[in-house]
């Protein structure tokens, strides 16, 4: 998950095991909700994987560039770190 990391980390590795990722739209609330699940987390992945959505979706990024960035550990270009307004930690489990 290099791609979806700050630079300057100093990790030895950016293996990361994904469980789970998904969005629900409320659209009552005009609201979306991420979820996300994983053995570990790296600095900025959450808000870096948001933005990349956000960026996708608006039309600027395709799907082809994170996939390319995935498969060559590459940085993206023009990445957006989504804010950290709104974003919450709801749960910690050590069963992973």
């Amino acid at each position: 998950f290099f791609p979806f990391c700050k630079t300057d980390s100093g990790l030895d590795h950016y293996r990361c095991q994904l469980k789970t990722a998904s969005w629900q739209y409320f659209p009552e609330k005009q609201e979306m909700i991420f979820t996300i699940s994983a053995n570990r987390f790296l600095r900025g992945m959450v808000r870096l994987i948001v933005g990349a959505c956000v960026q996708t979706a608006q039309g600027q990024m395709q799907l082809a560039d994170i996939k390319n960035a995935m498969d060559q550990q590459t940085m993206l270009r023009k990445s957006l770190s989504a804010p950290p307004q709104g974003l919450f930690l709801t749960k910690v489990d050590y069963s992973f």
